[in-house]
């Protein structure tokens, strides 16, 4: 009868000294990038055939992608000996690099924005170089806008509560800080979906106004989810 199987990988975690933090082999990657793809052409068939069957796969298939390698990831964490120093700093220099990523987003949303503000003219439109554009009326700051950050302002607080009785081993006043979040949260999206339903533009017929707003306010809703 045949012995246990080595791997180069085993060979080198057992042989060789290293600073780095050798995985094993896994298939959530290979997953995760085809229901990226899927994600991909499913906004594409949705924006020009209104059929959401492929976005659907792939956001349910990124979101169950997430949920196994994360469970894998924690499992990992549980076995002594496998999340050492060098471990951890490399999981705390990969969440710097995709917060780092998630802020490039924004800026370029913010870009995008203020560069047709201070200069309308290329719009590239028949009509007169000013912003908003002619015929666009946009949405009172003081009303909706104003309660969704007064919510995320409040959420902040909350979840820095909760982290706070984490730290001091106050098990209940994690698990109420963390249900207060999720439900302003809630109300956050509860807000924005109003805002969405009531607005005077739209994403379809909204020119360069109605993308930025939707795509920058849309992407940040994501986040919340």
């Amino acid at each position: 009868m045949s012995g246990p199987v080595h791997t180069a990988t085993d060979q080198i975690k057992t042989t060789v000294p290293h600073p780095y933090h050798l995985v094993t082999p896994s298939i959530w990657p290979v997953f995760g990038a085809f229901s990226a793809m899927c994600v991909a052409g499913g906004i594409i068939f949705a924006a020009h055939f209104g059929n959401y069957i492929l976005l659907a796969i792939g956001l349910l298939g990124a979101v169950s992608t997430m949920y196994v390698w994360w469970r894998d990831v924690v499992r990992e964490s549980a076995t002594p000996g496998l999340h050492k120093l060098i471990t951890q700093i490399g999981l705390r220099y990969g969440m710097a690099l995709f917060i780092t990523s998630e802020v490039m987003f924004f800026v370029s949303f913010f870009w995008n924005y203020f560069n047709y503000f201070f200069y309308p003219d290329k719009m590239g439109t028949a009509m007169a170089p000013v912003w908003p554009p002619m015929g666009i009326t946009t949405i009172d700051p003081f009303a909706i806008p104003l309660f969704n950050t007064m919510v995320l302002l409040l959420s902040g607080t909350t979840i820095t509560w909760a982290h706070h009785c984490l730290l001091e081993g106050d098990n209940k006043g994690t698990v109420q800080g963390l249900a207060v979040t999720v439900f302003l949260g809630l109300a956050f999206l509860c807000g924005q979906a109003w805002e969405y339903t009531h607005s005077p533009f739209n994403f379809y017929h909204g020119g360069v106004f109605a993308s930025a707003f939707f795509i920058a306010t849309g992407f940040h809703g994501f986040h919340v989810i």
